[in-house]
């Protein structure tokens, strides 16, 4: 079965480069989340051997299907017109304030890592932790605060890829 899902989710993968977007998967292989540009949780899932695109992200309706194989055959101007006005779920980031350039929260580290002490943020210009709920964001962000540190939340307004256009 492990074997299975590494198969799908790097035709997955492939399928992302192929495209040419900046696309990354993240997550739980069983279930892995497509990351848009660092800023978009995209309405898509994968089952099995298939990438299902949504037009929005829960209780939304299928738009269409593609087949992850080694040559996907798909219809390029619905899935351009999916990516575009498809509404995606906005991804939260914590930036540390006043950074030039912009630092993110990209994980911790600790003084004894055995045991957990002494846990600090680590903050860096690639790679950000991102949150697929704006409260959860705010919730780490208060914790940090509480450490001393001068963060703050951002999330991208519109809920449309088009939109940043």
């Amino acid at each position: 079965m492990k074997e299975m899902i590494d198969r799908r989710n790097a035709r997955l993968e492939s399928f992302w480069l192929l495209t040419g977007l900046p696309v990354k998967v993240i997550g739980n292989p069983e279930t892995p989340a497509m990351i848009f540009d660092n800023r978009w949780v995209l309405s898509a899932y994968v089952h099995n051997f298939w990438l299902v695109l949504m037009d929005s992200p829960s209780d939304g309706n299928e738009v269409m299907r593609i087949k992850l194989t080694s040559r996907p055959d798909f219809d390029t101007t619905k899935f351009g017109e999916w990516i575009s006005n498809a509404k995606h779920r906005a991804a939260s980031k914590i930036v540390l304030r006043g950074t030039k350039p912009t630092l993110y929260l990209t994980g911790y580290n600790f003084l004894n890592r055995q045991n957990g002490e002494g846990r600090f943020p680590v903050f860096a210009h690639h790679q950000p932790k991102l949150y697929f709920t704006r409260s959860k964001a705010e919730e780490i962000s208060s914790m940090i605060k509480k450490d001393g540190y001068n963060v703050e939340v951002i999330t991208p307004e519109s809920r449309t890829i088009s939109s940043l256009k």
